[in-house]
């Protein structure tokens, strides 16, 4: 995973629910969750070819410590919003 640039992307050019981008800390909370998917799956989100929701069903499918709904749904949000920066358009010049 790209942690650095996916946190500067969440930071900076993301518009969360309320238009703005989202705070340090609530960025961090993306960058875990997609650690915690990497780390709970084996796979490297940046690199995988799995779709996003084939990840998704994945973590559905978790009998772990991670069973609890809402700690799922906050790592498949994290999923999804890291393939929204996976398929940005890359930006030149900076």
């Amino acid at each position: 995973m790209d942690a650095d640039g996916f946190r500067a992307h969440l930071e900076g050019a993301y518009a969360g629910a309320s238009g703005r981008p989202l705070s340090s800390r609530a960025a961090g909370d993306y960058v875990s969750n997609c650690r915690r998917v990497e780390s709970l799956l084996g796979i490297d989100l940046h690199r995988t070819d799995l779709s996003a929701e084939a990840i998704v069903r994945r973590i559905d499918g978790l009998a772990t410590s991670e069973a609890n709904p809402r700690v799922k749904g906050n790592m498949q949000t994290a999923v999804r919003r890291y393939y929204e920066y996976r398929q940005r358009p890359a930006v030149r010049g900076s």
